[in-house]
Order: C-alpha cells, then structure tokens, then sequence
C-alpha cells in the first residue's frame, strides 16, 4: 500500500529546529513535480508559514493519493485561534492561499488571508478544520464566474471566519454568469462571524441565453453579526441552494426563495462563549504569537446545540471531537457550526495520576 511522502515545514525558531522546508510554497515547488503525488506537508507553529499556490502538479492526485497540507498532531490549535500553525503575511498583504489541484486536502492551519479554492482548473478539494481572516477579501471562496468549469465535490467543512473591520465576505460559494458551467460546492457545519459585507454569499446565475449556474449545499452552518447580511443568494441560474439546519442572527435569508430552513437567534451572545472579531498578532525576529478572547464554542442551551443534521462525511469538529457528542440521555444530534457542544478533542491529553507503587515500602 502506497504511503505519503512527508515533509515538515518548520523555522530555525522551533525548538525541533529547521524542517524539511521553511514555507509551504517551498514545498509545494519541491513537490509538484513528482511522479509521486502522494505528497504531505506536515506544519509547525510560532512561525509564519507562508501564502501559497497548490497548483500544476504533473502528477494526476487519486482519492487515494493525493497532495495534503495539515497541522502536526502535536500542535494542532483544537479551536483555539492563539495557538496552532498560521499564515500571516503581513497586516496588509493582499496575498491568498490557493488550492488548485484535484483531491487536495488542506486540515488544521489558521490563517489572516483566505484559502481560496480555484473550482475552473480542479475538483473535489477540501478544507477543513481551518479559521481565517482576511481583510478586504474572502475567508474562504470556491467560486466562478463567466465559467464553463462542472467541478464538483469541493468541500468546506468545521471551518471558521472571522470578519474584520473592513470590507469581508466570509464564505464565497457558487457560480455567478455562468456560461455553460455549473460547478458543486458544500459548506458543511462552519462559523462565520462579524464580516463587514457578508458570513455567506451564494450565487447561482448564468449569462442570458447560456446554462449555467452552481449547485451549492450550506448544512448545518452559523452566519452571524454581519453588518451586511448573515446569508445573502444571487438565483435564477440552473443550480440548486440546498439549504438546511443553519442559523442567522438577522432575517436577510427570506429574501430568497432557493432557501429551504433556517434558524433565527437575535443574540450571537446566546450562541457562542465570547465572539468577537478582536485579534492582536505580534511578529518579531521571525516568531509569530496570536492574542484574542474570542471563543466560538457553543454556549449551554445555545440553539445550535443538537439543531443539525447528520452528514456522513463529517465525523468530528473543528477541534477533532466526534461528531455527534451526546450531552445527554437523548441528545445525539449533529450541532451546527464548527464546533460541537462538550467532551474533550481528540488532540488534548489526558493524564491521570495514581499512587506509586514502587514507593510502597
């Protein structure tokens, strides 16, 4: 059975020293072009990794053999935006993270500019486990315009964006004047707060005269305190919005009919432990450190709390926590957004501690 090749990305600054490579793009220009496109990075903290474009690989990735870019399991951020691998280019670069290989999977990193999907040149991409903020621009995008891409199985899933004080879209999905594309996109069990433009926009359109448009799924998801609007639809295309078992801190969701269910819950406050958009990150002599009070875990009796609905393909959240966790006799029902209510992740150890018997004398 095949195995991954996998290289670390660390700085000099890490107390396990220089990795494989410093920055993700030097790894991706070490990997795409090998025979091989098993091909890992595994990332480290305290550093910046980098921005980077995953795309012309000259090996054809597999379900099975395919091109990852993830936390170690030592250091994964477990939900918690201070800690974990990040991207931070600067306060104001307008820099993106780019995934435009087929089956590539990204899992576990942070970043303060957005993991952008290119939908016209690859298929069945995932990213997951993932927070973002990106001034001036989209968290998270898998989108085309004017296209005539049929790319599909693209997922977003437990992942979390965090708006700024500037014009930002959390989620961007779909396809807007199509021309002859319809592209599928799900967005499954995610967090969006606070941005200034939208949590999601969704478009299903195609240019007059032309099919086209996007088939889109938004299950299980949160969009809330958008200065714009939580939710907001482009329709008329030859697409399908399905949309299930999420929540809106506003009422924008009823200006579409495309729409199927949705939640209302007038205080954000009532649904998380403490949101808000307030992060400091400090750069200096190489190493990087995040500051923020933010929690968007589910506060007890949040409505998100047991109002999903099961997905297959999501087994844990953001923190690696089995989805669904039972809270109660009764209660074993997916939660929405990215982080299920109670129980420990899967990344946290647990230590416990007894009499030593070798001390008995």
């Amino acid at each position: 059975m095949a195995r991954p090749r996998i290289k670390t990305i660390r700085a000099s600054s890490h107390p396990l020293g220089t990795g494989d490579f410093t920055t993700i793009q030097a790894w991706e220009d070490y990997a795409d072009d090998k025979v091989n496109p098993y091909q890992w990075a595994e990332c480290f903290s305290g550093f910046n990794l980098g921005t980077f474009t995953l795309s012309g690989w000259s090996s054809t990735p597999t379900p099975s053999g395919y091109p990852r870019i993830f936390a170690s399991s030592g250091e994964l951020h477990n939900g918690n935006i201070t800690t974990g691998p990040i991207i931070y280019p600067g306060e104001d670069s307008t820099e993106v993270n780019t995934i435009a290989v087929s089956h590539a999977k990204v899992d576990g990193l942070g970043s303060t500019r957005g993991f952008h999907m290119d939908i016209d040149t690859a298929s069945n991409m995932t990213v997951e486990n993932c927070w973002a903020t990106s001034k001036n621009d989209f968290c998270f995008k898998a989108k085309s315009s004017v296209g005539t891409t049929s790319s599909s199985g693209n997922i977003f899933k437990n992942c979390l964006a965090i708006g700024t004080t500037h014009q930002d879209i959390g989620f961007e999905l779909g396809g807007s004047d199509m021309a002859g594309g319809k592209p599928g996109i799900q967005c499954h069990n995610c967090t969006a707060y606070g941005h200034k433009n939208s949590c999601y926009r969704v478009h299903n359109t195609a240019l007059p005269g032309f099919y086209g448009g996007a088939d889109v799924e938004i299950f299980n998801c949160i969009g809330a305190d958008s200065d714009g609007s939580d939710f907001s639809f482009s329709s008329g295309g030859n697409g399908f919005i399905d949309f299930r078992n999420n929540i809106s801190t506003d009422f924008s969701v009823l200006d579409t009919s495309d729409v199927l269910a949705v939640q209302f819950d007038q205080a954000s406050s009532s649904l998380f432990k403490n949101p808000t958009k307030t992060i400091s990150i400090n750069s200096s002599g190489g190493l990087i450190s995040v500051s923020s009070t933010a929690d968007f875990r589910l506060r007890k009796n949040s409505r998100a709390i047991n109002g999903g609905v099961t997905i297959d393909s999501v087994l844990s959240d953001i923190r690696l926590m089995p989805r669904p966790f039972a809270s109660g006799p009764g209660t074993e029902e997916y939660d929405v957004g990215a982080y299920e209510f109670g129980g420990f992740p899967q990344g946290v150890p647990l230590f416990i501690t007894g009499p030593n018997l070798l001390d008995n004398k």
